[in-house]
């Protein structure tokens, strides 16, 4: 007479970790470039919000604002990026491709650089032309 077996065996036990492991393997990896694509995508907003802000400054005065805190509004930062106009970060034209970036009174050129340096997320930058890109291992990347 056969007793009724409670339980699972040792080898179901190890087909269930494996299936999870191929799972966890194929799923971390997807939830990390949503993560990275919801940062960029906040980053991005914040870009456009100031820009949309520097284009109503320019407006009024003709010329763009020198700095955010003569924008005013909002923080320019959230938890990722940091947002400047452009001096000599990434992103700023500074190595010759770009002689007008910065602010010159008609054009003006703003980026969102990441807080976490080791990060892979890159700095974003957008112009009052409407040029945009993303600065990654000082390469330009194309636009976002």
């Amino acid at each position: 007479m056969r007793r009724k077996q409670r339980g699972m065996t040792l080898i179901e036990l190890m087909i269930a970790v494996v299936i999870v492991g191929i799972l966890a393997t194929i799923a971390i990896p997807s939830y990390q470039q949503y993560i990275e694509r919801s940062r960029r995508s906040a980053a991005q907003a914040l870009l456009q919000s100031a820009m949309a802000r520097q284009e109503s400054y320019y407006g009024q005065y003709l010329q763009y604002a020198p700095d955010l805190a003569t924008l005013g509004g909002t923080s320019w930062e959230n938890d990722d990026y940091t947002l400047a106009i452009c001096g000599s970060q990434p992103g700023c034209g500074t190595s010759g491709e770009d002689e007008d970036a910065g602010v010159d009174g008609q054009f003006v050129r703003m980026t969102a650089t990441p807080r976490d340096t080791a990060s892979e997320l890159g700095v974003l930058w957008l112009d009052s032309r409407g040029d945009r890109g993303l600065v990654r291992d000082d390469m330009e990347w194309g636009a976002w």
